[in-house]
């Protein structure tokens, strides 16, 4: 599949099998971010600030400062 390559005795990821590699981190991190948010959506009528600043924050829309800050205006 021309993933890795031997050079000299030693295997290195070719561009192909970097780009798998950060491929795979990616999906793996938007499935952990995608159940945090459906975490937060499950606990919105209890705690509706704090799954907005979860969701806003999985989903890139603010940072973990601007999120605290808006919990902390709401409060």
């Amino acid at each position: 599949m021309k993933l890795v390559d031997l050079d000299d005795g030693s295997l290195g990821l070719t561009d192909l099998g970097t780009a798998v590699h950060f491929r795979a981190l990616y999906e793996s991190s938007q499935e952990r971010l995608a159940g945090i948010a459906r975490l937060a959506d499950m606990r919105e009528a209890t705690a509706p600030h704090f799954a907005r600043a979860v969701r806003s924050l999985a989903d890139g829309s603010c940072s973990l400062p601007e999120a605290l800050a808006g919990m902390d205006e709401t409060q």
